[in-house]
């Protein structure tokens, strides 16, 4: 048939998520909470000095409550990434097969299975170890670890997303092997 398109090739990804790779997810899924964590907490811990450092034996108790407080949320800020990737479930520890191809993107499990049409994202973005995938305001986005593509994968899935208009700014070279870059 003259009039069809022949399908573009598709790029076919093993994925097995390594413990280095929970824990840049759960880093950051919890930035925006660590954030507060670490603003409050200093705000208690400089309100518990002030209460302290003044001579006055009246705020003792409530500059020490103030204190402990401002520290065991400064301590949280920095231990809950660990706690986020040790309490996962056991099916985001399991290998799945990654399908990109001209339709979208397909994740399969060992017992699930998801479809992701490209109509559905609005931009890619590159951290240091994860690929994101942003959609629709209100919906989950997808995140891919940077370690499963290999430069070959690499390159290919940056010319999917440039060929999706994911990517406003197509990255010379290895797209993946960059710091950070947003992609749109």
């Amino acid at each position: 048939m003259t009039g069809e398109v022949p399908p573009s090739p598709g790029l076919s990804v093993v994925i097995t998520p390594t413990p280095a790779d929970l824990r840049h997810f759960a880093r950051f899924a919890t930035r925006r909470l660590r954030r507060v964590f670490l603003v409050v907490g200093s705000v208690l811990l400089l309100a518990a000095v002030l209460a302290l450092s003044d001579g006055d034996p009246a705020p003792l108790l409530a500059g020490m409550l103030t204190g402990i407080l401002g520290v065991s949320l400064l301590i949280s800020a920095v231990v809950l990434p660990w706690q986020v990737a040790r309490r996962l479930p056991n099916f985001v520890r399991e290998s799945r097969t990654c399908d990109v191809d001209q339709d979208g993107i397909r994740l399969r499990g060992s017992t699930w299975a998801n479809d992701f049409s490209w109509a559905g994202f609005r931009k890619a973005r590159l951290t240091k170890h994860l690929v994101l995938l942003h959609r629709e305001p209100g919906a989950p986005g997808l995140a891919l670890p940077r370690s499963a593509f290999s430069p070959q994968h690499e390159a290919q899935f940056t010319a999917i997303l440039a060929d999706r208009s994911l990517v406003t700014n197509p990255i010379h070279g290895s797209a993946l092997n960059g710091n950070s870059a947003t992609l749109q």
